[in-house]
């Protein structure tokens, strides 16, 4: 790719200024090309054996057993299982089970983290099918204690709606690659990678489209940290799964190269493994000549693989100095969108979310973009909930341009975003607590999906409150009488302050994100002022409405003022008189803990300053 590059600028004339390296690929893949490839007869059978991976002093591989018996005119079914065989003993084949994971469905390629001991591998989901009518795979981890394997947890990325399988772990068991079908791919699978922090994986963030294609692109194993092999049906190959190898270079995979034969055939071969010190390995194939339907092949070499490090190539610098070359004759470029999915899933099930509302606002002017230092500044990571937060205030004219778009039945929704954008996401459905984020476009490019996980709304049963006492007004006697009416027809929660100048904080007047908009089912407790105000039509109130300290000040205060006119066109709509109410919005002016602009807090902190209050005027 680099060469074309570079083919193109010279032919254009261009005075680029580049060193005179050429650039090498990965590995030097002559050696390959002498292997002495043989069928490991030692573990084939006459069903698929396939997958192998360096286990102790031997190897582990997927084997197929019948689940049912050969019948004419239908198809024999198998379920997958992994298997070991002692390399160093040449012992009998093994069946790799364990007390908690020898009841899989399928049981498929798996990786081995030394480091932790732990096993990664997929199993498909028995208790739901995605949208699409099929049983899909998800990622699991098991840790080695007490003797056995024990299942620990799976991953918030796993869904009923796509699958993720063939786990490999880098040497030092920081990363992880698999492959997945999930939404933003480039291709049917995928190649995706998660990096470990402490004791947690982060999302997945696709390897891109120099290793990824338009067709199949999964089956990876690691060498050490920075080299993957994994096999593809992608133009140009022999035919088939061909199997290929690629680096990791300033952040990226890149240079994917074929192995050719005699490792890759006509056929399907998948699977490879390096022994440490690259002097042989294996890998399978369907290749002609087999045992079975797929075999495992050994390959010994002369001499050991060599992996250049290309220490004397920096793609950075390089490109650096086109650009330099070229952007003077360069007009400014237009705004870049790209396209990313969100898929929206209950925390619990990790079933699809469907109709789930996305809001997403832009929080940068071009001005704040165009500083290559304005989000290191304002931007940091809180780092209980690893979530952004932001220390200045947003344009407010950016905040009103808020767009919207809701998840389809499979929890998916696709959302142009400008590329060096900050966007302030809030995802609503009813019966979910919403989520609400701030999303920096720069660091998800390439990464395959937005995952959002709903937690369900708790249901607090209502305690049998006895009536409300409240001041009767009307005849000015200033006597207490009950007004409250416990009946199935009429039962106020509502306590009206009792003396002029106390505050009431509606706890269920809720507003759309950034909208003047009452969200459905959020007018109870102003129904019952409204019916309260029919009752004693002396009384006279504030109305106020508070904001958090997110944002412009400015903004915030227009903002709360139009929400506190809502609520107050809401009573006039029952009939009170309009001179009885005063609408007032006060932003963040009134904040009631210690959010103000510029401290970093907690969603919940945040959300404790967005309040409706009423303060009695006149009685």
């Amino acid at each position: 790719m680099i060469r074309k590059v570079l083919y193109i600028f010279l032919c254009c004339g261009f005075a680029v200024s580049l060193s005179s390296q050429v650039v090498d690929y990965p590995v030097d893949l002559e050696l390959l090309k002498g292997a002495d490839v043989t069928n490991y007869s030692p573990i084939n059978t006459e069903g698929l054996e396939f997958s192998p991976t360096f286990y102790n002093d031997g190897i582990i591989y997927v084997a197929s057993r019948p689940r049912t018996k050969k019948k004419k005119n239908k198809e024999q079914q198998f379920t997958f299982d992994l298997k070991y065989y002692d390399l160093k003993n040449g012992s009998k084949v093994k069946d790799f089970y364990e007390k908690d994971i020898n009841d899989l469905h399928h049981f498929g390629p798996c990786a081995f983290n030394p480091i932790g001991k732990e096993i990664f591998y997929s199993e498909n989901y028995t208790d739901k099918k995605g949208a699409d009518g099929r049983y899909h795979m998800k990622l699991i981890r098991a840790v080695y204690q007490n003797d056995d394997w024990e299942v620990i947890d799976d991953f918030p990325f796993n869904s009923h709606e796509y699958s993720i399988f063939h786990p490999a772990i880098s040497k030092d068991g920081m990363t992880m690659i698999f492959a997945s079908n999930m939404p933003g791919g480039y291709g049917k699978m995928d190649l995706y990678s998660i990096s470990k922090t402490g004791n947690s994986w982060g999302l997945p963030v696709n390897l891109g489209p120099e290793v990824n294609s338009v067709s199949n692109d999964w089956f990876p194993t690691f060498h050490e940290n920075d080299y993957i092999f994994y096999s593809s049906d992608s133009q140009g190959g022999l035919g088939g799964l061909d199997i290929f190898v690629c680096k990791y270079i300033e952040g990226e995979w890149r240079f994917p190269q074929n192995l050719d034969s005699p490792v890759n055939s006509k056929k399907d071969d998948i699977g490879f493994a390096l022994s440490a010190d690259a002097s042989y390995g294996f890998f399978s194939s369907n290749r002609a000549g087999g045992v079975g339907e797929d075999d495992i092949y050994k390959f010994e070499l002369t001499q050991p693989l060599v992996f250049d490090d290309l220490q004397n190539f920096t793609l950075a610098q390089e490109e650096k100095e086109v650009v330099e070359v070229i952007t003077e004759e360069v007009k400014p470029a237009a705004i870049v969108k790209s396209n990313f999915q969100y898929l929206v899933l209950d925390n619990n099930s990790k079933s699809a979310i469907r109709d789930a509302e996305i809001n997403f606002t832009p929080m940068l002017s071009q001005e704040q973009m165009s500083d290559k230092d304005f989000k290191e500044k304002n931007l940091v990571k809180d780092r209980k909930t690893g979530k952004l937060k932001w220390l200045s205030s947003p344009n407010p004219t950016l905040l009103a341009s808020k767009e919207s778009t809701r998840s389809d039945v499979s929890g998916k929704a696709n959302i142009n975003l400008q590329q060096g954008q900050l966007y302030l996401v809030e995802v609503i459905k009813d019966g979910y607590n919403s989520d609400r984020s701030i999303i920096d476009v720069d660091e998800l490019m390439n990464q395959a999906a937005i995952f959002i996980n709903l937690n369900k709304r708790e249901i607090i049963a209502p305690s049998n409150a006895k009536p409300v006492a409240v001041v009767n007004t009307a005849d000015n006697t200033g006597t207490n009488s009950s007004t409250a009416k416990n009946s199935d027809e009429s039962n106020p929660t509502l306590k009206i302050p009792d003396s002029i100048g106390d505050l009431l904080v509606f706890e269920n007047v809720l507003y759309d994100y950034n909208e003047a908009t009452i969200r459905k089912g959020g007018t109870k407790e102003l129904q019952e002022l409204a019916d309260y105000m029919k009752k004693y039509p002396q009384l006279e109130v504030e109305l106020s409405s508070h904001t958090d300290a997110i944002g412009s000040a400015l903004y915030n205060l227009n903002l709360s003022q139009k929400r506190a006119e809502v609520a107050k066109q809401f009573l006039v709509d029952q009939g009170i008189a309009p001179y009885r109410i005063v609408a007032k919005g006060y932003g963040e002016l009134v904040i009631r803990n210690h959010c103000v602009e510029g401290v970093i807090c907690t969603d919940d902190e945040h959300a404790y300053n967005r309040r409706t209050e009423l303060k009695i005027t006149k009685k």
